[in-house]
């Protein structure tokens, strides 16, 4: 019996994707904490990689791509 679901594969190259678009949110706090948490949580180094790339594109910060240092400045530039 087939199925119509999503291999992991493509459920990667969604991820990705909207990883990618969160990256045109420019200083939009929203898609910052959602990157952020991806950072923080995320094994899969493609992934952890795209949202590092998102982070840089809509901060305009070159911190490292760990999730520590970006919540750290998270949290440092809230409480400005």
């Amino acid at each position: 019996e087939a199925t119509n679901l999503p291999s992991e594969g493509d459920r990667t190259d969604v991820r990705l994707a909207a990883i990618r678009a969160l990256g045109n949110y420019e200083k939009d706090q929203a898609a910052t904490k959602a990157l952020v948490g991806v950072l923080r949580t995320e094994k899969d180094l493609a992934v952890r990689g795209r949202a590092h790339e998102s982070l840089v594109k809509i901060t305009g910060q070159d911190l490292p791509p760990e999730g520590q240092a970006w919540a750290d400045w998270l949290d440092k530039k809230g409480k400005h």
